[in-house]
């Protein structure tokens, strides 16, 4: 609803000039809702820590054998659809993987590797796009266990995440569980003839589940952080530019104020004028009718001089108008921009609070979905599905 404003006056006259324009231009400035100031309760919070992505529902190596080829080489993979299961469409990156280590020597060299995949492919060899490699020397004293391994990788968005763990030779196992898994794992070897990730329940161990899992932040939770920051500074300018508002309609009303007690003191020397002009001009009238030459001759010079006081008290008064016009236009002009930045303000708040509501959205540790591990399918050909295969004791 428009604030009410005193209205214009029209030259000369003086007729909707009087206090009440004051003081409704007085009521419509306190009616304003001006905050500024104070300690802001929207300070950013720290960046928020690492979230784990993981089809493990345990990260326990509660089996302590794993599975590897016997002969040689075995990689290990996990493919982490980030967009479906973990609440990334923007991207993904990659600071730390962790994987269960169920066997190994008293020293051995694994490699840690990332790729992005598209979503819509197969999982082959080909169609691996290489992000970063980190080697890591695992020794006996970790196994059965885990082991951290940080790496820096940037899936990009709408892309899948594939993590795979590689051992040389046969003397480091990574580990497993029978726990439910929201996707399956995979293996190859050259040395066993699995050119290509081949599902780990396919082979034959459908109830062996690798513990592989990757930790780092979603684009989406890193822009909705850096929104935060953003919308910090966009609400400080909008308070600035409501306080800087508040002052002007200050200024506004002081003038308006200032213009009306120069217009009403204006007025009054137009009335005195006035008054005293037409009692001389009477007093002239009795003195002529009374042949009092002299006293009339007087009157007349002092009645000419009375009309010019008056002329120039109008002059004053129609000075005065101009100037109450312009300060009520000029308040007209503060309100409305002390208006618009209340409005600017209360949206700034808006915008904070969506962007802190959406980074702990975007930033939150996603849930796996209650599950339970279906019945595995039995492989096509029993005699082979092993491969040179073997789930090997870690004790």
């Amino acid at each position: 609803m428009p604030r009410p404003r005193p209205a214009l006056l029209k030259e000369p006259t003086i007729k909707h000039c009087g206090r009440t324009g004051i003081a409704i231009g007085m009521t419509s400035i306190l009616s304003l809702s001006l905050v500024a100031g104070g300690d802001p309760s929207w300070a950013a919070e720290p960046p928020s820590p690492p979230i784990k992505v993981t089809q493990n529902y345990s990260e326990t190596v509660s089996y302590d054998f794993g599975l590897r080829c016997t002969s040689g080489d075995t990689a290990w993979y996990r493919r982490f659809e980030l967009s479906r299961d973990h609440e990334s469409d923007l991207g993904f990156s990659v600071s730390k993987v962790t994987f269960g280590l169920t066997l190994a020597p008293a020293e051995a060299s694994m490699t840690v590797s990332t790729f992005a995949i598209a979503p819509d492919v197969a999982l082959t060899l080909a169609n691996l796009e290489p992000l970063t490699s980190a080697p890591v020397t695992v020794t006996a004293d970790e196994a059965p266990g885990s082991v951290e391994v940080p790496i820096s990788a940037q899936v990009p968005a709408d892309k899948d995440l594939v993590v795979r763990i590689f051992s040389a030779t046969s003397s480091a196992v990574v580990g497993m569980n029978a726990d439910p898994e929201l996707r399956e794992d995979y293996l190859t070897s050259e040395a066993c003839g699995l050119t290509e990730p081949t599902s780990v329940a396919s082979l034959g161990f459908p109830q062996g589940n690798h513990v592989i899992l990757a930790f780092g932040k979603s684009t989406d939770c890193s822009v909705a952080e850096d929104e935060v920051p953003l919308a910090e500074q966009a609400l400080a300018v909008a308070e600035q530019d409501l306080t800087d508002a508040e002052q002007s309609l200050e200024s506004a009303q002081e003038r308006l104020t200032q213009a009306q007690v120069a217009l009403d003191t204006a007025s009054r020397a137009v009335t005195r004028a006035e008054v005293v002009k037409d009692q001389a001009k009477k007093q002239y009238h009795d003195a002529k009718r009374a042949g009092e030459k002299d006293k009339a001759a007087r009157l007349l010079k002092k009645k000419k001089k009375l009309k010019a006081e008056k002329q120039a008290a109008k002059r004053v008064r129609v000075a005065a108008i101009r100037e109450f016009n312009v300060s009520t236009q000029q308040l007209a002009a503060a309100e409305r921009a002390a208006t618009e930045a209340e409005q600017a303000r209360d949206e700034a708040r808006t915008r904070l609070d969506a962007a802190e509501v959406a980074a702990v959205d975007e930033c939150r540790q996603p849930e796996l979905p209650v599950l339970s591990r279906p019945d595995a399918q039995a492989p096509a050909d029993p005699g082979a599905m092993n491969h040179g295969l073997s789930a090997t004791s870690g004790r």
